[in-house]
């Protein structure tokens, strides 16, 4: 449980106290709202995303491989070799 939760869980914990030591009764609602929010959002606050990759973990892209690249016989744009069809013109290459 993370301490954001828990102090979500404990303000919902006061709220209810508050509403045993009420003597009004629209405090005492207010303090069953308050409660009802703070242990929803104790319920269901989403967990933090993991921390980024080290800078050293992933490994530069090889400089010197390139795409073959080839020409669609049907509009003449510059497309890639291993394609069976042009994404512009949609002819077999």
């Amino acid at each position: 449980m993370s301490l954001l939760r828990a102090s979500f869980a404990l303000c919902g914990i006061l709220a209810l106290a508050n509403t045993l030591l009420a003597e009004s009764a629209l405090v005492e609602y207010l303090a069953y709202l308050a409660a009802l929010a703070a242990f929803g959002l104790a319920a269901w606050w989403p967990d933090p995303l993991p921390p980024p990759p080290a800078p050293g973990q992933w490994s530069a892209p090889a400089a010197g491989r390139e795409r073959a690249h080839a020409e669609c016989s049907g509009c003449g744009r510059e497309v890639d070799a291993g394609w069976s069809m042009c994404p512009y013109c949609s002819a077999r290459l």
